[in-house]
């Protein structure tokens, strides 16, 4: 099995890699399909989440977890599993060590819409929950999932004013359920709020909308948010355009329109 991280994956901020051996199958619940996947005494596991898939080719069961690492943090993991009676196969994704959370699955082919899914809970270890498709036919199944990476700070204004708040890094993360994507499965990783104690940064909200291709568009309509002690009018939101491309959303436009007092 290779342990070498796909250079695409690196660019979107999330590692995911095949898992060619035979595991389990899924009878020993979330907790044991995360330590199997992730190679990971079970007694490391601190949470798991298991959820049933039908409709979908590439997978029948979708665990999400954490388990604490060497260092005592505690990393959040992904395993997108195809399991018989006998064994599961499948992926694995990381997600670090932040507060994660599943959304649901969305169509990026389907209706336009936000880019949010439909929130889900599931039982813990086990796969008593199914997790719905869309619509019975839905052509482009992927996940959306919230990262959050927070903690407390200082900042300094270019005016010279110095505050303490939480500096905020939020994101999206799109992982595909299309078995076309089996290999690399994460498509885009997208920025909600990137925010920093002194009052500046950037919050966006996404929608998928149409566009030239089969594949829905994200469109992302970006805020850009001042200084505490700035005296400048607040910008208009600008919006910005993620087309797929090789089987990933790459940024398309080459501008967001920033201009003026910041």
């Amino acid at each position: 099995m290779s342990m070498t991280p796909s250079p695409t994956l690196v660019l979107v901020g999330a590692v995911a890699l095949a898992v060619a051996s035979p595991r389990p199958a899924a009878a020993g619940g979330a907790k044991t399909l995360l330590a199997s996947f992730f190679n990971v005494d079970e007694t490391k596991i601190k949470s798991a989440s298991g959820y049933r898939v039908t409709g979908v080719a590439a997978y029948t069961h979708i665990a999400i977890g954490s388990y604490q690492d060497t260092g005592g943090r505690e990393q959040r993991i992904v395993a997108l599993a195809k399991c018989d009676d006998h064994r599961c196969t499948g992926q694995r994704v990381w997600l670090g060590a932040f507060e994660s959370h599943l959304h649901g699955i969305v169509d990026l082919a389907g209706k336009p819409g936000p880019l949010r899914g439909t929130e889900v809970r599931a039982s813990r270890d086990d796969w008593t929950t199914s997790l719905p498709l869309p619509a019975k036919r839905t052509k482009f199944p992927a996940l959306v999932i919230e990262i959050r990476d927070e903690e407390p700070g200082e900042g300094t204004t270019r005016f010279g004013g110095t505050y303490s708040g939480t500096e905020r890094h939020h994101h999206l993360l799109v992982v595909s359920l299309r078995k076309a994507d089996e290999k690399v499965p994460t498509v885009a990783r997208l920025s909600t709020e990137d925010t920093y104690p002194a009052g500046g940064g950037t919050s966006t909200s996404y929608r998928l909308e149409k566009g030239k291709q089969r594949a829905l568009d994200i469109v992302g309509s970006e805020q850009r948010h001042l200084q505490k002690d700035s005296r400048c009018r607040r910008p208009e939101p600008v919006e910005v355009r993620y087309v797929l491309k090789d089987g990933r959303y790459e940024h398309f436009d080459a501008m967001l329109g920033r201009s003026g007092c910041h």
